[in-house]
């Protein structure tokens, strides 16, 4: 029982450090996502329009 208490703790502080680096990876994107936007909004409003349609052509043919 002790084992499997800290096998649990081991795993949960290698987990917490690759959660780390993602979070700090999902926050760099985040910034380099929304910088792109600002700098090209009429293309990122297309974008995501033609993403849209495309999604909505794929759910309305499976009826």
């Amino acid at each position: 029982m002790e084992n499997d208490v800290n096998l649990v703790q081991k795993l949960r502080e290698e987990h917490k450090s690759n959660l780390e680096e993602l979070e700090k990876s999902f926050a760099e994107k985040k910034v380099e996502l929304t910088q792109l936007i600002q700098k090209y909004p009429l293309t990122s409003v297309a974008v995501a329009a033609g993403i849209g349609f495309l999604i909505g052509k794929i759910f309305s043919q499976k009826r």
